[in-house]
């Protein structure tokens, strides 16, 4: 009784490391938990007691790992998405894991809970089924990252179970598939979770010697993803909110009172104004301005609204299509930039510091 009470005990301790420490991995079994002796004791801990340091240098090992070349042997240029995550996990040990809890989502409301080919495990394996055709694509020498961008690009998007046709654009690009970083794996998921998905970095701008950070992150947010930047959204309400300030009490009430004059003297109504009955001062009238300066005033301010408008119905747009909130923020310190963005942003914003480094 008592082997037996420890026999169960060292099974569910295996069983919980290897859930939290290895990644799934496609048709692969997962490998037996190794020994602790064979093993440092850094290697056997918990995911939760690895050290900062470690899961970063994991992330900077597999982005490196991305920009290397495929180096494939496929035997066909037309094969599955299968074949290809599991030539990419043969040939570089790069381990890939589906985010079933959010492309579970991507189900029919309706479906019967039961129904072996409407679970998320069959939409996997129905989604590895799709094909990819690499053309002229040398999946040999093109990086890791190119050949999974193609794979990806060939999962079908939404409903599987539904053969609705789409639009030529797709409005948004929220069900498409990407992936994320992680510390010792590729998550793939929706393009719209991996956008959510924001880290920090931090940006050494000491070399940019010619640039002052504030000015760099002026820069960086008119360039890299206008649409996802926190500040955006503030600065289209203070634009909107500068315009509508220009418009004075008195270039309304002029307007409605020469519409109204307007209005009467068609319909043969002779309207007075108390006021102008009264004589007033030459200083104060000279103090209003006239009805010219308040045309131009209404004309400056309703074209500024005007264009806050057509800004934020742009800016709307993008969100919707890129799939991509607006979350972003950026912060100066001197020569540092302290950045929160998507992993996709950071890569563009390390390529645009780059080349100013470089002139």
């Amino acid at each position: 009784m008592v082997r037996s009470l420890l026999c169960l005990g060292v099974c569910f301790v295996a069983v919980r490391c290897v859930v939290a420490d290895e990644p799934l991995k496609y048709l692969a079994p997962i490998p037996p938990t190794p020994k602790p002796a064979a093993q440092p004791a850094a290697a056997t801990s918990p995911a939760c007691a690895s050290k900062p340091v470690t899961a970063i240098a994991g992330r900077k090992k597999l982005e490196s790992l991305l920009q290397a070349p495929a180096d494939l042997d496929l035997d066909h240029k037309i094969v599955s998405v299968q074949q290809v995550l599991d030539g990419l996990h043969a040939r570089h040990q790069l381990s890939i894991r589906m985010d079933v809890a959010t492309l579970a989502g991507m189900y029919p409301s309706d479906s019967a809970p039961g129904e072996g080919d409407k679970t998320p495990q069959a939409l996997v394996m129905k989604m590895l089924e799709a094909n990819v055709d690499f053309g002229t694509v040398d999946f040999k020498a093109v990086s890791v990252a190119t050949v999974l961008r193609h794979a990806l690009d060939a999962l079908p998007a939404g409903d599987l179970f539904d053969g609705s046709d789409g639009l030529p654009i797709a409005l948004t690009n929220a069900n498409l598939f990407d992936y994320v970083v992680e510390d010792d794996c590729l998550l793939i998921t929706t393009r719209m979770k991996a956008l959510t998905y924001k880290e920090t970095r931090v940006y050494s701008v000491k070399d940019l010697k010619d640039f002052k950070p504030d000015q760099l992150a002026f820069v960086i947010r008119q360039s890299i993803r206008p649409w996802s930047w926190r500040s955006r959204i503030d600065e289209l309400g203070e634009q909107l909110k500068a315009g509508s300030e220009q418009i004075s009490p008195q270039a309304l009430g002029s307007i409605v009172k020469s519409g109204i004059q307007l209005a009467s003297a068609e319909a043969g109504i002779t309207v007075s104004d108390a006021e102008d009955s009264k004589d007033k001062p030459d200083a104060k009238k000279d103090a209003e301005p006239s009805d010219a300066q308040q045309m131009a005033m209404v004309g400056n301010a309703l074209s500024n609204g005007a264009v806050t408008l057509v800004h934020t119905a742009l800016t709307a747009l993008e969100i919707v299509h890129y799939a991509d909130p607006p979350t972003g923020s950026i912060q100066t310190l001197p020569g540092k930039l302290i950045i929160t963005q998507s992993q996709t942003a950071h890569h563009e914003i390390a390529e645009l510091l780059k080349q100013l480094s470089d002139e």
